[in-house]
């Protein structure tokens, strides 16, 4: 039987010719099985093109696209540059017309450039390397492979597993290389729909489902290390810890990519998922949802900017849901009826433009702006493991530390422990805790 390999490739795995020579030559390798890379924006593409559509700020194409101006000038393929050109027209233009009347989707098509640049990019590159690739977008007329359920709410994107795997049967995928956009899906009048935060890990693990791959592989730019300071890489954590290490900012962005994630385990239980490096097969963390509990698998943390607001702060937490999904979270009520907002790094441009123009437009007051980090402490196995809480209190003694309410509390979560510190305190943290529970 033919094996099927998928590839997902963040935005910071893809920053030059040099990871492009990867992907060709891991295409050159696999071209007689089947292998199947998805994309994702380059840089912070999408952030900017959100920050554009959404919300009116005037960013010019060559600031949107400034992470793939070299690649396709370099490369020099001409429907490459037409496309490129195509696409800082469509942005230019504000519209897009679909049979002669303005398009339903003009929002989505536009947020959906950067991971179909991307697509194109290495498409064409691998032509240029002598190597054959099929590339499905969703607009060139193909019928694309991941079809959305009919929506029940405006922001609903839930895959039709059923429809989108007759879909791809239809497709008679069983070798060589095929190259997909992450992040896009299509409704059931064939419109884009983007798939929101991590839609990208999400596209790649439905990929895997549908496909019936033997692995898929997220590829960042390194595996999942025990803590931001430390080489040493974490050999395997299970489904309950990647969803940690989604919130965490460690690698899978969201607990929807870890719904997909256990449905492909479901149904191919001898497949395996890899978080992993630029340098494939050297780094590589394993997700195995049979990995043995443990108490303290890694440590992680993410930047956080926080809000106070008053006024109409539920109209911001609206606008926050449409543009960032899980980027951000209410943490809690501030004084004279106020509330806390707190953004992860990711979201942290978008949301700074929905809360400066509502705060222009008079409908909120910011009453209060700081930034903290949000320390995790994760392991499946932590709430059976004895004084795990002690003892990393006792290694952050002297830290003026914020015991934080778990922002994700209705959604299946890793055992963990969650603190907030002042960002001059992170790296004295980070050495204490990996020393206390790896000796580092």
């Amino acid at each position: 039987m033919t094996m099927v390999d998928i590839y997902k490739y963040s935005n910071k795995a893809i920053q030059g010719f040099d990871d492009l020579d990867r992907i060709a030559k891991l295409a050159k390798d696999k071209k007689d099985d089947g292998l199947v890379i998805v994309t994702a924006d380059l840089d912070n593409t999408t952030d900017k093109l959100a920050d554009a559509v959404y919300f009116g700020n005037h960013r010019n194409p060559e600031e949107i696209f400034e992470a793939y101006y070299e690649f396709v000038e370099k490369i020099g393929n001409r429907n490459l540059t037409k496309i490129f050109e195509d696409a800082r027209g469509w942005l230019n233009a504000g519209k897009l017309m679909r049979h002669g009347e303005r398009s339903h989707n003009t929002d989505e098509i536009q947020l959906s450039l950067g991971d179909r640049l991307t697509a194109y990019i290495v498409h064409t590159y691998l032509g240029e390397c002598g190597i054959e690739s099929s590339h499905i977008d969703a607009l060139n007329g193909k019928r694309f492979p991941l079809q959305l359920r009919k929506r029940r709410k405006p922001t609903e994107t839930e895959i039709d597993m059923e429809n989108s795997k007759r879909t791809v049967e239809s497709l008679d995928f069983k070798n060589g290389v095929l190259v997909l956009p992450g992040y896009v899906a299509v409704n059931q009048d064939n419109f884009i729909r983007t798939l929101g935060r991590g839609g990208g890990d999400i596209a790649s693990i439905a990929y895997a489902d549908l496909f019936g791959a033997d692995s898929v592989n997220i590829v960042d730019e390194d595996a999942l290390t025990i803590s931001p300071l430390s080489e040493s890489i974490v050999d395997e954590i299970n489904l309950d810890e990647a969803w940690g290490a989604g919130f965490f900012g460690a690698r899978l962005k969201t607990h929807k990519s870890i719904k997909y994630l256990k449905s492909f385990f479901d149904h191919y239980p001898e497949s395996k998922a890899f978080i992993t490096g630029k340098d494939i097969g050297l780094r590589k963390t394993r997700i195995n949802p049979y990995a043995e509990e443990q108490s303290v698998r890694f440590i992680a943390a993410r930047d956080i900017d926080r809000y106070g607001i008053m006024g109409n702060y539920i109209g911001l937490m609206n606008q926050l849901r449409k543009a960032l999904t899980v980027d951000w979270f209410p943490y809690g009520e501030i004084e004279d009826e106020g509330v806390g907002i707190g953004v992860f790094e990711r979201g942290r441009e978008v949301a700074q433009s929905i809360i400066k123009k509502m705060f222009q437009e008079g409908e909120i007051e910011i009453v209060h702006f700081d930034r903290a980090v949000y320390l995790g402490i994760v392991g499946s196995g932590m709430s059976r493991g004895k004084g795990i809480a002690g003892r990393a209190y006792n290694a952050l003694r002297g830290i003026n530390l914020e015991v934080s309410n778990d922002p994700r509390g209705y959604e299946p979560k890793s055992k963990y422990i969650a603190v907030m510190i002042k960002p001059e305190d992170e790296m004295r943290a980070l050495k204490a805790l990996e020393k206390e529970f790896f000796g580092n």
